[in-house]
């Protein structure tokens, strides 16, 4: 059971700030302007690149909210330190939070490209995806191998510009995500096997991750 606790203000901003995982959001931020700067060079159009960067941290926001929603009632068993666990954030809080940031990701697509839409919704399917499940199994390194690559693929979509050399990011981003799955898992590996979870770090155990 979720600890039910008083909680002042600082706790309920401290509690929202861990569960947007701030660090990892912060990778994908820096990654989805990058390829948005590059799609746009020389040229930009400085509001589209808001809005592109704006969608896509809305949507990464939403992720991660939601992996902490759905993970709460393993959280209170094995990582207390996790902000619903320790009643700093309510779950139906949680639930909400991440509801709103996926309309939020949909109202700031509205005004770019049908694609740009198609490729976000891809990637918060794979986020979903992975949050309610995929991550336990061997096909949670797929998940980001799919996912990962879509980011350079939504940057230069979402600014209107597609050009061949987008598509030689997509091999490597794919090797990226994998690793980043095994890197993420590697802490993970004794407690999900505790957990009979089945994730691709735990099939290729310490050595092989």
């Amino acid at each position: 059971m979720t600890t039910i606790r008083r909680r002042s203000a600082g706790d309920i901003v401290l509690g929202f700030l861990l569960l947007c995982h701030p660090l990892p959001i912060l990778f994908h931020i820096v990654a989805v302007t990058v390829f948005a700067l590059l799609a746009a060079w020389p040229h930009p159009a400085w509001s589209t690149i808001t809005l592109v960067i704006a969608a896509h941290t809305a949507m990464q926001l939403a992720i991660a909210v939601l992996n902490d929603y759905y993970d709460r009632h393993l959280d209170i068993l094995s990582k207390r330190n996790k902000p619903i666990a320790r009643g700093l954030v309510r779950p139906r809080e949680a639930l909400i939070f991440g509801i709103g940031l996926i309309i939020i990701m949909f109202l700031l697509l509205l005004p770019l490209n049908a694609l740009a839409l198609l490729f976000s919704l891809l990637y918060l399917a794979c986020g979903l995806a992975y949050n309610l499940g995929l991550k336990s199994t061997p096909f949670s390194g797929l998940v980001f191998a799919l996912a990962i690559p879509l980011i350079p693929v939504y940057a230069f979509v979402g600014v209107g510009r597609i050009i061949p050399v987008v598509f030689w990011f997509i091999p490597v981003a794919s090797l990226l995500g994998v690793a980043l799955n095994l890197a993420n898992s590697l802490s993970d590996i004794e407690e999900d096997k505790a957990h009979n979870a089945r994730t691709l770090a735990v099939m290729l155990g310490v050595r092989g991750t």
